[in-house]
């Protein structure tokens, strides 16, 4: 499981930041980007600075994936450039089996 260890102690400066002590042993959920973390302490989570942390066991560099539930199509290009056009995954339908011997 990928977890750091704090160097230092941080008493979190927004709602949703991760309290900790110097010493604990997190566990990380996700990197968000190159200076905060996604982690679980004792039940608790929440952001945490990449470094006030030493990494023990790094996270996957698997890229995250998704499966589209819906259809998605960009109605006007310009206004909606950031956004990806998508299509539903289906799932073939085995309606009866074939036993090949």
């Amino acid at each position: 499981m990928p977890c750091g260890k704090a160097l230092y102690s941080y008493e979190g400066k927004e709602p949703g930041d991760l309290k900790f002590s110097k010493g604990d042993i997190i566990i990380l959920r996700r990197k968000v980007d190159e200076n905060w973390f996604h982690g679980e302490l004792n039940g608790s989570h929440g952001f945490l600075p990449a470094s006030y942390i030493q990494c023990i066991r790094p996270l996957s560099q698997t890229p995250p994936q998704g499966k589209a539930l819906y259809d998605f199509e960009v109605k006007d290009k310009d206004q909606d450039k950031d956004c990806l056009t998508f299509t539903k995954v289906r799932t073939p339908m085995i309606d009866h089996y074939v036993n090949p011997g």
